[in-house]
């Protein structure tokens, strides 16, 4: 189970690696704000996973509407990335989709691992496209 946190971690790890890349791109969104948004959420697991190792019931100390919040957040991100064919976009959502997916694995969180595993085949997609 901790294996999809991990993922999660490589995949926005990826996406900060792709949007170095892509800064010189003018159709992609200003490289600044991906990087802000990608370094808020690495470190944002980062302190995600040490507290859930200390403690596991970290996940049900934090409010259900901040991973409702996430969940908006990254369809939104996927939407604009499917539409922009933004490769790290791609990536976040679908790091996005995979903590999501993790915290609500009994509800929830097999369609969204199936749609983390879309977004990857996408961006992989779009990359050779390229």
């Amino acid at each position: 189970m901790v294996t999809f946190l991990f993922i999660s971690i490589f995949l926005l790890l990826v996406s900060i690696a792709f949007t170095r890349n892509n800064k010189n791109n003018k159709n992609n969104i200003p490289p600044t704000f991906a990087l802000v948004l990608n370094g808020v959420l690495f470190l944002s697991l980062v302190v995600f996973i040490a507290l859930f190792m200390k403690n596991s019931d970290v996940i049900t100390q934090i409010p259900a509407p901040y991973y409702w919040l996430l969940l908006f957040a990254g369809l939104i991100i996927e939407i604009f990335s499917f539409r922009q064919k933004y490769i790290p976009g791609h990536f976040t959502a679908a790091a996005i989709h995979c903590f999501v997916g993790f915290v609500a694995i009994f509800s929830i969180g097999l369609p969204l691992l199936v749609l983390a595993l879309i977004e990857i085949c996408i961006a992989v997609y779009q990359h050779r496209k390229n």
